[in-house]
This record gives C-alpha cells, sequence and structure tokens, in this order.
C-alpha cells in the first residue's frame, strides 16, 4: 500500500505542469533553427546543441522522479525502451536515407569514409570515432561527411543511458542509508556537474579537439539539465523576476553565437553561456510570463514536434549542396533551399516514421506490431551500411596499402572474378602518390659511374639467381619491376636497376629535360655509361621502356638515341625486352577522383591517349629484326573497349598522370611475368631465362 503525501501530491502536479510546458518544446525548435543557421550560414558554433543536453535532461528527470515518488522505483526497459522508441528508428531512418544519397551524389573517394561513420553513427558510437579521430568540428563544416553531426545524438543517448542508472544507485543507496532516493540522486547529479565540468576544463588543455566529442566532458550539461528537475518543483520565481529570467535567457541563447567564440574552450568555460541561457528559461518558466509565452506560442510548439528530425537531416542536406555546387559559402538563396529541403524531409519522417512509431507504442499495442518499424529500420541500415563498408582490418588494410580483396586485374583475365558494385577504390587517396610508387627493390646505393658522375643502383634477389634482369630506363620503367616482385622473392630472379629520374635508356641528352635542369649533366654520363655499367654487371636479360609517351596523344614515338643505345647493347649480345610506354592522362588521378561524382568521370577514351597500332610491329627497324629484341606492350590491361579506366577491378591505376600505382603493378603480376617469360622464350640464348 502506497501512502500519499501534500508534498508528493504537490510535487506530483508541478511535475505534470512542468512536463507539459510549450515553452521548453518551443526552446527545441530556436534550438533546432539556430544549429540549422549558423551550420548553413556562418562558420561558428551556435551553442544550440547544448541546449538541447539540457532540455533532454530535464525532461527525462521529470520523469525519472514521478516514478521515485510513486514507488520508490526505476523501472528500467520502460525509460530505455521510450528512448529507443523517441530515437533510434528515426536515426536510422535518417542515416539510410543519407547514406543512399550520399552514394549517389558523392565522389566515391569518399565512400570508405562513409561506410566507417554510418556504421559508427548507427551504433550510436560516432563521438567517439571522431574524437579519436581528432576531428575539428568546425574544420569539418567543410567535410565531405554528412553523419558529422550525429555525434551530438550519440552523446546525448549515451547520458540517457547513465541517467536512470544514477536513479538506480540513488534508490539502493537510499534504502541502506534510510533516505528518500531523491536528495540521493541530486547529490550525485552534483558530484558528477562537478567532476565532468573539471574534467572537461583538464580535456579543453590538453586535447581540445578530443573533448568536444567526449561524452564524459559532456556530462555536466546533463548533469544541471537534471537538477533543473528539481529546481522546478522546489521554486517558482515572482512574475517580474520569472520575465527576467527568461528574458536574458532567451535573448543569451539568440546572440550568443554571434557575439562569443563557443569553440574556444568548449565544453568548459565558454559552454556555460549556453547552459545557463537554456537554465534560466527552464526555470524561470516555471511561472507563466510574457517572454515564456511568446515561446510557447504555438507555431513553436508546433515546430517542435518535427524538431528532432530537423536537427537529423539539415546537415546532410547542407554537406549534399555544397558538394554538389562546389559552394563552400552559402548565399541567401541557396541557404533558404537547404532549409526547405530540410524542412520537408523533418516533415516527411515526423509524419510516417516519427509519429507513427510513437503512438504504436503509446497507445499500447502488441509488441510484435510495436517492435516491427524498428527491426525493420535496424535491417535497412545493417545491410546498407555493411553493403558500403569494409571490416575495420579490410579499412587498415587499405590505408597501409597492403593486399586486399580488390582483384584489380583479375577481373579482365578470369570471367569468375567479381567485384561488388559498391567497393571501396583502393589504394586510398591519401596513399598518392608517395605511398604508391614501386616496391620491388631490397637496397640502393649512389655509385659513381666511369665518366666520374654519381647514378642510384638498386637492387633485390639472391647474388646466386639462375637469372639477372638489368632494368634501364627511368621511372616509366621503375614503375613495371614491381611486376617481377613474385620472381624475386622464390629466387627466380635477381634485379638491378641504373637510374636518374627523367633519364630513359638513349645515346646522349634526355627529350625529357632540359639543359637547364640540374639532372641533365649526369643524364648524359648516364648514357654514355650505359655500355660499360651494363658489361660489369653482365645481365642475362635487360629491359627499358621503349617509346616516349605524350601528354594526351596517341603517338608511339621512339627517339633516335634509343634505337642507336639499344642496337649497341644487342650487337654485344645482351637480349633486351622493350617495354610499351605507360600512356600519358591529361589529369592527375587524386585531384579528378576527389572532384568527381562518379568513378568513370575521370576515364580516358583510349583514342586519346594510346594509338591502336600493334607495338611490335611499330618497332623501327633495326630493332624489329634483331632476334635479340622483344617487344612487350602491357597496354591492353590499363585501356580497353575504347576506355582507359582510371580504376580497374577496384583498384586505381595511376597515382598521377603516368605512373601506375604500385597495388594495380602487383595485381598484373602474374600477367606479367607470363609475357614476360614469353618474350624471353623467343630470344635464342644458351641460357635459360625461363620464369
Amino acid at each position: 500500500m502506497s501512502t500519499t503525501t501534500p508534498d508528493s501530491t504537490m510535487r506530483a502536479r508541478s511535475d505534470s505542469r512542468n512536463s507539459r510546458r510549450a515553452d521548453v518544446q518551443g526552446l527545441r525548435t530556436i534550438a533546432a533553427l539556430l544549429v540549422a543557421i549558423y551550420h548553413i550560414w556562418t562558420h561558428r558554433i551556435s551553442g544550440a546543441v547544448d541546449i538541447f543536453f539540457v532540455v533532454s535532461a530535464f525532461v527525462m528527470t521529470l520523469s525519472l522522479l514521478r516514478g521515485l515518488d510513486a514507488d520508490r522505483s526505476v523501472h528500467l526497459l520502460r525509460y530505455y525502451r521510450s528512448l529507443f522508441v523517441r530515437m533510434v528508428p528515426t536515426m536510422l531512418v535518417v542515416i539510410v536515407g543519407t547514406l543512399i544519397a550520399a552514394l549517389a551524389l558523392l565522389p566515391m573517394s569518399d565512400w570508405t569514409a562513409l561506410g566507417q561513420d554510418a556504421r559508427a553513427a548507427a551504433g550510436l558510437f560516432i563521438n567517439w570515432h571522431f574524437a579519436i579521430e581528432s576531428v575539428s568540428y568546425l574544420g569539418a563544416e567543410a567535410s565531405s561527411s554528412p553523419f558529422q553531426h550525429l555525434w551530438a545524438m550519440a552523446v546525448q543517448v549515451q547520458l540517457q543511458v547513465v541517467l536512470p542508472l544514477v536513479a538506480v544507485l540513488a534508490v539502493a543507496v537510499g534504502r541502506v542509508l534510510g533516505w528518500s532516493a531523491r536528495p540521493v540522486m541530486a547529490i550525485a547529479l552534483m558530484i558528477i556537474a562537478i567532476a565532468s565540468f573539471v574534467y572537461a576544463l583538464r580535456q579543453n588543455a590538453v586535447q581540445p579537439d578530443f573533448a568536444y566529442f567526449d561524452t564524459a566532458a559532456r556530462g555536466w550539461e546533463f548533469a544541471l539539465g537534471a537538477l533543473s528537475a528539481y529546481a522546478v518543483q522546489r521554486w517558482r520565481p515572482s512574475r517580474w523576476l520569472a520575465t527576467a529570467m527568461v528574458g536574458l535567457g532567451a535573448a543569451t541563447l539568440v546572440a550568443m553565437g554571434a557575439l562569443l567564440d563557443l569553440q574556444a574552450g568548449s565544453p568548459g568555460m565558454a559552454t556555460l553561456v549556453p547552459v545557463g541561457a537554456a537554465l534560466l528559461v527552464i526555470v524561470g518558466g516555471a511561472r507563466s510570463n510574457v517572454v515564456s509565452s511568446v515561446i510557447s506560442a504555438k507555431p513553436f510548439a508546433r515546430l517542435a514536434e518535427y524538431s528532432f528530425s530537423f536537427y537529423l537531416w539539415h546537415w546532410p542536406v547542407l554537406v549534399i549542396t555544397r558538394s554538389l555546387t562546389g559552394a563552400d559559402e552559402m548565399g541567401p538563396l541557396l541557404g533558404a533551399l537547404v532549409l526547405a529541403v530540410s524542412a520537408v524531409l523533418a516533415w516527411l519522417t515526423t509524419t510516417f516514421v516519427e509519429g507513427p512509431i510513437r503512438r504504436s507504442a503509446r497507445d499500447g499495442r502488441s509488441l510484435r506490431r510495436r517492435l516491427a518499424p524498428f527491426v525493420a529500420s535496424a535491417a535497412a541500415a545493417a545491410i546498407l551500411v555493411g553493403a558500403v563498408t569494409t571490416s575495420r582490418a579490410q579499412v587498415e588494410q587499405v590505408i597501409a596499402n597492403t593486399p586486399s580483396d580488390n582483384p584489380g586485374a583479375a577481373v579482365l583475365v578470369d570471367d569468375t572474378v567479381r567485384l561488388s558494385p559498391l567497393a571501396g577504390l583502393q589504394p586510398a587517396l591519401e596513399a598518392l602518390p608517395d605511398g604508391e610508387w614501386q616496391s620491388w627493390m631490397q637496397s640502393c646505393e649512389m655509385l659513381e659511374g666511369p665518366s666520374g658522375h654519381e647514378f642510384r643502383r638498386c637492387s633485390a634477389g639472391a647474388e646466386d639467381a639462375p637469372m639477372t634482369v638489368l632494368a634501364q630506363g627511368d621511372s616509366h620503367t621503375e614503375v613495371w619491376l614491381s611486376a617481377l616482385a613474385p620472381a624475386i622473392a622464390d629466387g627466380r630472379a635477381r634485379v638491378v636497376s641504373d637510374f636518374i629520374g627523367s633519364c630513359p635508356l638513349s645515346k646522349g641528352a634526355s627529350d625529357k629535360m632540359s639543359a637547364e635542369d640540374p639532372r641533365w649533366v649526369g643524364c648524359v654520363a648516364l648514357n654514355d655509361d650505359r655500355i660499360a655499367l651494363i658489361e660489369e654487371v653482365a645481365p642475362d636479360v635487360v629491359i627499358t621502356t621503349g617509346n616516349v609517351s605524350l601528354n594526351g596523344a596517341p603517338d608511339i614515338i621512339f627517339t633516335d638515341g634509343f634505337v642507336e643505345q639499344v642496337e649497341q647493347i644487342a650487337s654485344l649480345g645482351y637480349p633486351v625486352v622493350v617495354l610499351r610506354d605507360t600512356p600519358r592522362r591529361d589529369q592527375d588521378t587524386g585531384p579528378c577522383l576527389l572532384a568527381a561524382n562518379r568513378e568513370q568521370d575521370c576515364d580516358v577514351p583510349s583514342s586519346a591517349i594510346l594509338a591502336d597500332d600493334d607495338f611490335e610491329a611499330s618497332l623501327p627497324v633495326p630493332l624489329y629484326e634483331s632476334d635479340l629484341v622483344q617487344p612487350l606492350d602491357m597496354t591492353d590491361f590499363l585501356c580497353f573497349a575504347g576506355n582507359c579506366p582510371v580504376a580497374i577491378g577496384g583498384v586505381i591505376t595511376y597515382f598521377d598522370s603516368n605512373h601506375l600505382t604500385r597495388s594495380y603493378v602487383s595485381t598484373l603480376a602474374p600477367y606479367f611475368l607470363e609475357r614476360f617469360a614469353a618474350a624471353l622464350d623467343r630470344i635464342p640464348t644458351p641460357v635459360s631465362l625461363a620464369l
């Protein structure tokens, strides 16, 4: 049997009155509008997110206190189910809708990050995801992540999960001490507020970006919002004081983002301003007054029903609009369009998702019917997020540029090899170009040639390997040597390379550099020393790039100096395998993919950069007629069906405009070795050159 005291009756009436306060709902509307306006038209923080924390804690604590007064208990499952109903289905719908729109409209280079962010958002830990990455909140406003704003929802849910546990602890401690749970909970909230605020100040001093997303650094805001529920039950200001409190709070809320730098020291000293303003409105509004009546006007109260969905939608609409228009700054019309689209999406989501689900739970329908929309939303989110994101191990592989499931060149050879159309590209764009140079070499040293000039010699493989391959030429030859890595690894070949950048095999100077280039003299000297260096190594075969490709041109061009040099090498009895030069695109890969909406936007017609001619037939006559000179053409793995794709089998082909990525060349290794071995088989020699 329960007893009712006058004090508890008074509190119950106060709880009921406060839980229906239209001015608090109007405060939600103001906060949602402030967030959107500041995100769209300024690069400052409005402080409105802090209002959400305070209001949510206030409303939830009123409900918890009613439970404590009724039967001194906390119904955790009821609170958590209510939390789930109010927030999760709507968030999942927005996440799924945003992901679909982002995949259709944002560049493919963003897909891997989108998948990671969506997964973190759906799991309600996206604030920690950004905290660990030390994301700058203001810096992220121009980013392509449409899930950035969901950090606040994650923090709010995490704190709403903790608050009932504080009430449970208060009940337990109260029973042990013989106290009411109310004061115990109030003391606990005060301790949490002080400890969290001190922690926030410390974190802001050492890790400000981490602190911004840190749930523990936000706990004090929630605790103060919860304590405001005690305040409105115990104290009602006079009408003039209430008017002053709410008026000051409302004016501060509207002006604070424009007048104060809330980013500096947030959450911390700066955050006291929006939190304090929200508390003034809530506590002062416990007594009716003129300002509260304005905030609680029907338009504000009505819009509050859509404020949650509006907040969820405004950011992805803004990010996608910026990406499509290329506008970092929103003008009046474009910004108004973002607001309008966000409002329409908020109305649709509230009308057809949020509203029906809440009514279903409120009306006491069967558990199956109530859970069906939740399960459908969760399943849709899981399926879509799973389709576009990889596991943590796979993400780390992309970052580290290690082999993965992206098949690359294999899709051109094996009909059974397939790549999911939603798979992310590899390598990560951040790895271009520095992380995608060839990786065949094991050691390099600077040597002095017969002419007295230095050059770089690199080598890999065992000294007693059955075959020595000597690479001569510039970086266009070196990029292909990654394809020899398997033969080096299993002891079939030793590879040596003599190298100066932009200095292809030739007689005399290089056509790729001018006489003003500091490397020009060294290149001339290296080409003069080539024969002596070749005889020093005494290779079984020399491999070099033959023709010189031109930017955005398909022509096959051999220089006279190259022909003369190769003739001399062959005349000494050294076989020479001549590679067809890599076609040159007219744009670097990274910038193109960053700006493109689709991967295919960076493809190039093959007719623009690759002549449709047989490479062997194009060899100059002296080389074509020599049995010791054999061509090797791999360009059909770069261009086919009239197109030169920017990525094949999920692997980016070029790291700039004319160098192949190590990742793609590595997928070409089995096919390169097969053709290399076939070229060697055509050379009459007593030395076994079989690979």
